[in-house]
């Protein structure tokens, strides 16, 4: 009995080394990754933004929300860019991430606020306090809130969809069902997992409402020019409307709210007329 236990817990402890090794071992491999992709777009063309994100997708410019909303806020501030879609994921591991002149900055909001200082651009100048605030608290619900159940449905319920909207590579297929109990359980730590479908549902529905109800009548949630926020509350409608297909989102869009829809589509006209050629179809 007494060895048995020193055993185990002989075991346990090397098992715990070995844990730490290997955890050391992947912080090193994911530094000296980091490392040489920022050395490999180090040198870029000089005051044009590369844009990194996942590739295009079939009837969408991006699959991501965040690659969307940022190369729509490109366009509106006219800033010279190129994309790319062979490192999508940049040192933190996220996507979008930019590169300009040997910086490399990650998330989408981090390097908006980046431009808009380096390069003097403001897309809200002709909006009041109280309509920056309205606007800013619109993109947070989106980003923060939305986004999940959204998430829910294209990499969980509506997996089986995910060959309509990008084409994807053969090794990501293989891994389909692994990406998809990842994100079940990155849902479950955020709490929006915890909730039934039809509960993550209404909670969608809510906010696609207050999106409707607060556009109204007017051309853009900046009125009748859009605004900094209109290119993430584009990235996400857009998804929803092209890059999810069968979802209940996109009925409400369809079928409730038909300014959404037409929003998306004046925005596509103002700033992607070239959306046809930039789609993977």
């Amino acid at each position: 009995m007494g060895i048995s236990v020193e055993l185990s817990i002989t075991n346990l402890i090397i098992c715990g080394i070995l844990y730490k090794l290997a955890e050391k071992a992947y912080g090193l491999y994911t530094n000296w990754k980091n490392h040489e992709k920022t050395e490999k777009w180090k040198n870029t063309p000089k005051d044009k933004v590369i844009l990194h994100g996942v590739p295009r997708g079939k009837d969408i410019p991006s699959i991501s929300p965040y690659c969307l909303k940022l190369e729509t806020y490109l366009r509106m501030t006219g800033i010279p860019y190129e994309f790319d879609g062979t490192d999508p994921f940049g040192p933190k591991g996220k996507s979008p991430w930019m590169s300009l002149n040997g910086t490399h900055i990650s998330d989408s909001q981090f390097i908006i606020e980046y431009l808009n200082r380096k390069l003097k651009k403001d897309l809200n100048s002709h909006l009041t306090p109280e309509q920056r605030e309205i606007t800013r608290s619109l993109r947070i619900m989106l980003e923060n809130h939305f986004s999940w159940a959204f998430a829910s449905w294209r990499w969980v319920e509506g997996i089986s969809y995910i060959d309509q909207i990008m084409e994807w590579p053969l090794v990501f297929k293989l891994f389909m069902k692994l990406q998809s109990r990842r994100m079940g359980k990155s849902l479950q730590v955020q709490g929006m997992g915890r909730h039934s479908f039809l509960e993550r549902n209404n909670l969608a529905a809510s906010d696609l409402r207050t999106l409707s109800v607060i556009l109204g009548k007017r051309n853009y949630f900046g009125g009748d020019q859009p605004c900094e926020e209109d290119c993430s509350i584009f990235g996400f409608l857009a998804n929803v409307l092209y890059a999810s297909p069968n979802s209940p989102l996109e009925k409400m869009i369809e079928n409730q709210y038909s300014n959404l829809k037409q929003y998306c589509l004046r925005m596509q006209k103002l700033h992607y007329e070239d959306w046809n050629d930039l789609i993977s179809k």
